[in-house]
């Protein structure tokens, strides 16, 4: 939306925009605060038959003995009692819409702030990852963390901004049909007044999007901060990045400081204009026609009300305004993310009883060509080694593996059921997967491996828990920690070693007992000792589960049954690893060479 629009259409454009996102519950809130304007605009109008009741045996004006023939009819009589009993009865009943009104109001506000975080979170779930993987982590922390607030700071000013026109429309009105001259003579003065306030709005509506971005930017640059913070500590980094935050704040320091002193202006400039309405409209009436005051007491009040309301207008209108690139940003965030869902076959996936199948898979970034023409085949309880150096494009091949990118050509198949015909979540949930930076938790031990799926309470999960961690190598050093299995390791697991997280890691996967496990540089970055217990859980696992080992570090594939070597995007080799090693001029053997490793008895 562009930051130009008018007044009318941006208030059409919002209202659309609420009405989306709450349906009905808006057009509930605006029938309670229509019938307390209506309610209220009776009451005020109840003067007129107050002031004029001594003096009605006189010519009295239609409204008033429409109140007096009311009141005769309801059998109270038209007295002054009664008149005020009316006048009493009038503002209690509105104070009873006024009450639902801000009951219901709240009920919107918190109820959608508490559906936007659960939809938001909801469609990071389904989004694509070639989309999530071009924003930054900060964008999707903003939006929930502050933008949805934000937004609805906004519906808040917005339903008052709604509720103000309700009441002057009631007002003017009212006033139109009391006189309608100089009624219209008051319209027109509103209107220069919007007219002359309009560069205002719009500069406050810029000023929204300068804080939402840099907002934004201050989100990304501090989850940036803290998730290197042990990098920036040991190496006394945090300078440069500290200095960019600091830019960041101070920037945002001062669109903020601007907003709330433009907002702060106009009001002033309103109630002045109002003072010097009312005083011009009194000595016309009065003090040039040399009428009595009592004859347009009622209509100043409703032009009073009218004015002070249009204060109050501008003044919530600004404040919206202030919000506004909150607003746009999560309704843009909101399509955005709609239009990249991943989308998925109805199939229901096999549960791999023959093999993974991957024909002439081809698959590119942009323009740049990762993996070209690969056919690898994964039997069914085997266990399968991908290698190749840096860059070979081996991580690419897991996320095609798992449906995280679709080939550009070629078929990956699952028995024989093609990946684009199933629903990949329930391939998913088949996969167990361990990557170089393990996936940890701020939570307790416990909770990291059985992932919340069970309560730790339970004997039954703690059984499952213990079995996991005995059979990742990890359960001597958990019974050491302080508290055991309830030990809270910290943010990534910081109190414990590489190697420790890295088997907490795999008790996860055990724990959660796929049908495929893939290892993804499991043990590139560990001790040699670390690694050596790693490879043993690895080991354990042959036979009872397809195991895909991705690998840098040969010594992780040792006991794999077939071997793939992959070299810029391409299967250059496979077979077993002794067939392999035996083929002196193969890469396979080349990296043997590199890395210093002998392979025994291999193929005569």
């Amino acid at each position: 939306m562009k930051i130009t629009i008018p007044l009318f259409s941006a208030l059409y454009y919002y209202y659309k925009l609420f009405v989306y996102f709450t349906k009905h519950r808006l057009f509930i809130l605006f029938s309670f605060v229509l019938c307390g304007g209506i309610v209220e605009g009776l009451g005020i109008s109840t003067v007129i038959p107050l002031i004029n009741f001594e003096n009605r045996s006189e010519d009295s004006d239609r409204y008033s003995e429409i109140i007096y023939d009311f009141l005769e009819f309801i059998g109270f009589g038209a007295s002054l009692s009664s008149i005020l009993m009316l006048v009493i009865c009038l503002f209690s009943v509105k104070a009873v819409f006024l009450i639902f009104q801000y009951i219901y109001s709240a009920k919107i506000s918190t109820v959608l702030n508490e559906e936007l975080k659960k939809k938001f979170c909801i469609k990071y779930v389904n989004v694509k990852y070639d989309y999530f993987m071009n924003k930054s982590i900060g964008f999707f922390n903003n939006i929930i963390t502050t933008e949805v607030g934000t937004t609805i700071a906004g519906l808040n000013n917005f339903i008052r901004v709604i509720i103000c026109m309700v009441y002057i429309g009631v007002y003017l009105l009212a006033a139109f049909l009391l006189n309608p001259t100089l009624t219209t003579l008051v319209v027109v003065i509103a209107i220069i007044i919007f007219i002359s306030l309009r560069n205002v709005n719009k500069y406050i509506l810029k000023l929204s999007y300068l804080v939402t971005q840099t907002n934004a930017e201050l989100q990304s640059l501090t989850i940036q901060k803290l998730y290197n913070h042990k990098y920036l500590k040991a190496t006394n980094s945090f300078a440069p990045i500290i200095n960019k935050l600091f830019t960041k704040i101070e920037e945002n320091r001062k669109y903020q400081f601007i907003t709330q002193v433009v907002n702060s202006i106009p009001p002033s400039f309103i109630e002045i204009i109002s003072v010097i309405s009312m005083s011009l409209i009194i000595w016309y009436y009065v003090g040039y026609q040399g009428r009595k005051i009592g004859e347009i007491i009622v209509l100043l009040i409703f032009f009073w009300r009218a004015l002070n309301k249009l204060l109050n207008f501008q003044n919530w209108w600004q404040r919206f305004c202030s919000f506004a690139g909150s607003i746009n940003v999560v309704n843009d965030a909101y399509k955005d993310l709609d239009q990249n869902v991943e989308k998925f076959g109805t199939a229901t996936a096999p549960t791999l009883k023959d093999k993974i199948e991957l024909q002439n898979i081809t698959f590119s970034y942009n323009s740049k060509k990762v993996i070209d023409n690969v056919n690898i085949i994964i039997p069914q309880g085997k266990s399968v080694g991908i290698v190749g150096p840096s860059g070979a494009g081996k991580t690419t091949l897991f996320d095609l593996l798992v449906g995280l990118f679709s080939p550009k050509s070629g078929v990956i198949k699952i028995d024989e059921t093609r990946y684009q015909d199933i629903d990949l979540k329930g391939l998913r949930s088949n996969i167990g997967y361990v990557t170089q930076e393990p996936v940890i938790f701020n939570d307790t031990i416990a909770n990291n491996i059985s992932f919340w799926n069970c309560d730790n309470k339970n004997t039954e999960c703690m059984k499952k828990i213990k079995y996991a961690a005995e059979s990742a190598n990890c359960s001597s050093f958990i019974e050491e920690c302080e508290n055991g299995y309830e030990t809270v390791i910290g943010e990534k697991g910081v109190k414990l070693s590489g190697g420790q997280r890295q088997r907490i890691a795999i008790a996860r996967e055990i724990f959660k007992d796929p049908k495929i496990m893939i290892f993804d540089e499991a043990t590139s970055a560990l001790d040699s000792e670390s690694e050596r217990l790693i490879q043993e859980s690895i080991n354990s696992m042959k036979g009872k589960y397809t195991l895909i080992i991705i690998a840098h570090r040969l010594s992780t594939i040792l006991n794999c049954d077939l071997v793939y070597v992959l070299n810029n995007g391409r299967i250059v080799e496979n077979g077993a690893i002794s067939e392999l090693y035996e083929r002196k001029d193969s890469i396979f053997y080349q990296m043997c060479l590199k890395q210093s490793m002998t392979i025994s008895n291999p193929v005569k």
